[in-house]
Order: structure tokens, then sequence, then C-alpha cells
């Protein structure tokens, strides 16, 4: 991935460059990390993370000058050769309105199982819920 560090600014993709050039270091994240022990703090950041994933696969699909892949063929215009230059991808939009989705959906199933933890437990803290746990079990 180091290669794309020193792509020139003009290009396409400047913006898939900018992203990937971001430094996250690797025993560190701030979302799932011992530094974040509240579990909605923990979902919050992740739903972030799912954002930015899925704003960086759209971005993939993106192309200066490019207009979406409808075809036109209408009577009058003749045969015209159609070249895959002139039109954006539309796969990686696709593949994320399905992550969307399946974002929401994860997203609606943790806060539901946080409400169910908080009920029981009567905090969000995961610390606090471990040794609830620990106590019950001896």
């Amino acid at each position: 991935m180091k290669g794309y560090r020193h792509a020139r600014p003009d290009t396409d993709h400047h913006l898939q460059v900018k992203l990937l050039d971001l430094h996250l270091p690797d025993d560190d994240w701030f979302v799932c990390h011992d530094c974040q022990k509240n579990l909605v703090k923990k979902i919050i950041g992740m739903n972030i993370l799912q954002t930015a994933v899925i704003l960086f696969f759209i971005s993939v699909g993106a192309k200066n000058k490019a207009t979406i892949p409808i075809i036109e063929h209408a009577h009058g215009l003749g045969d015209h050769t159609v070249s895959a230059v002139n039109y954006i991808n539309p796969l990686p939009h696709v593949l994320m309105l399905t992550a969307i989705v399946v974002a929401v959906a994860t997203l609606g199933v943790a806060l539901a199982l946080i409400i169910k933890l908080h009920q029981q437990y009567n905090t969000l803290e995961e610390d606090e819920i471990l040794a609830q746990l620990k106590d019950d079990s001896s």
C-alpha cells in the first residue's frame, strides 16, 4: 500500500490516496481496543468505521467526465461504438447499497442487545458487566 502514498494529486483517485495515507496503529484502534469499555461507544465507533469503508468503495466507482451506464439506442441515432471509458462502474455502488443495509441491520441488532444488557446489568461498561458475570459464576 505504500506505493499509493506518492501518487500525483491530480489523478482521479486523489480521495483514495488520501484515505490510504491515513496511519492507524495496528494495536491501538480507537474502536475495539481496551481504551473503550463503553459498549455504545464501541458500536458507534464501528459504525463510523463501516461508513468510512463504504465511502471509500463508493469513491472507487467515481470517474471524471463519466456518466451512468445506460446505453441509448433510439431510432435515427444509428449504430455507434460504446466505450466503457465513458461510463462509471456501477458495481461498487450496488455492493455498497447492500453493505449499508447490512450495517443498519447490524446496528439495530447491536443496540437491541445493548438495551437487554443494560436492563439486566444496569451498566454499559464492559468491565463492570464482566465483573458481575464473574461474581455470578462463583
